[in-house]
């Protein structure tokens, strides 16, 4: 469904989790922007003055993977200092 432009009809009662259910195999990995705003979980189409032919923009969550190890050096005014400089 991703990189297409389909059509799929809802009733203004419908959820936004519904919507997405129907729109992904992997619901939790979209997210649905109307209008500039991203949708919420929990929110009706209704809650969003949802009309007819309305353009809903689906993206893919993009999530971080792995942890982030402390480093020796920060950045401070836009410049990378290290440590030992920002102790003293």
């Amino acid at each position: 469904m991703l990189d297409a432009i389909s059509s799929v009809s809802v009733r203004l009662d419908d959820t936004v989790e519904g919507l997405k259910a129907r729109l992904s195999p992997a619901p939790d990995e979209i997210r649905l922007i109307y209008a500039g705003r991203q949708m919420e979980d929990g929110k009706r189409l209704r809650d969003y003055q949802i009309t007819s032919y309305c353009l809903i923009h689906v993206l893919r969550r993009l999530r971080g993977g792995g942890s982030v190890e402390p480093s020796e050096s920060h950045v401070y005014s836009g410049k990378i200092m290290s440590s030992s400089l920002l102790q003293g």
